[in-house]
Formats: structure tokens, C-alpha cells, sequence
């Protein structure tokens, strides 16, 4: 009911409610009374809502919850199906819930580096925007860069 009422009128919510509904949802999540499956299409879809708090928030959880799934088990069959559905996400039309989606998979690089970013053609046919080209084009030059850093510093003592 929670999930239908997010995903179907997120926009006519007010602040505060729609900020309620989507924090006991979280909590829903932790608790495997909702299963994560079924919360992350309606969350990415919140990406696409102009409450820059709500974005943050559902942003942090995304990431740490599936951070935190890496750090349990390394499950491939999960792992597979979260990056197919991300990567789904660069096919939106609106341009906040595609680079949201960018962070979302750059920042679970960051920290797990089993999350692999598809290689950068892939990001070339998903994205009819051309704003989100830029996006795209950034992010590539940091991963490159970030590959070519962790290849210098692998042999270096820290």
C-alpha cells in the first residue's frame, strides 16, 4: 500500500509526507519486511522528484544497502540482477533519475569494486539525452582515471 501510494502519486504528496512514506519504507526495507526488489524501482523512480533531500537520502540508502549486501555475501545472481535493473535506469527520460543512477553505480564502484560500471558504448546507446552525454563522458574519464590510479598504486605501500 505504502509502495503503490510512492510510486503512483509522489508528485502530489506534500514534502513531509512523502519524506514519511519513503523513510518507513527504508525501515520496511532493513527490517526484510519489503523485499529490496520491489523498493528499488519505486526509490529510482523517486530520483525523478524535485526534493533534493529526499533524492540524498533515498541515494545513501540505495548505496549502503547494497554495500552492505555485498558484505554479507557475494551473491552473483543478485549482484547481476541489481546492475541489470540500474543499468535499465539510464533508459529514463528525465535527466536528474539518470545521473542519480550514475552516482548510485559510481559510488557502489567505489566502495565494493565488485559492482562493475558496463563498459562506456553501453552508456552510448541507453541515453537519448544529450545532456546526459556530459554525465556519461565525466564518468568515464573518472573511472578510467581511477583504474589507471588503483593499477600505480598497487604496487606502492601506503
Amino acid at each position: 500500500m505504502l509502495l503503490g501510494l510512492l510510486e503512483n502519486h509522489y508528485e502530489q504528496l506534500g514534502r513531509d509526507l512523502r519524506a514519511c512514506v519513503a523513510t518507513s519504507l527504508i525501515q520496511l526495507g532493513n527490517r526484510d519486511m519489503v523485499s529490496r526488489f520491489k523498493l528499488l524501482p519505486v526509490f529510482f523512480k523517486l530520483f525523478r522528484c524535485q526534493d533534493k533531500t529526499l533524492r540524498q537520502t533515498i541515494f545513501s540508502h540505495i548505496v549502503n544497502d547494497v554495500s552492505n549486501l555485498h558484505q554479507k555475501s557475494s551473491n552473483q545472481k543478485i549482484n547481476s540482477r541489481l546492475q541489470s535493473f540500474m543499468f535499465a535506469m539510464f533508459k529514463d527520460p528525465h535527466p536528474m533519475a539518470v545521473k542519480k543512477s550514475l552516482d548510485v553505480v559510481v559510488e557502489l564502484w567505489k566502495r565494493t569494486h565488485r559492482f562493475n560500471p558496463p563498459p562506456p558504448i553501453i552508456y552510448n546507446d541507453r541515453c537519448p539525452n544529450v545532456r546526459i552525454y556530459i554525465y556519461i563522458y565525466i564518468y568515464i574519464y573518472m573511472y578510467i582515471f581511477a583504474v589507471i590510479l588503483a593499477i600505480l598504486l598497487q604496487g606502492r605501500e601506503i
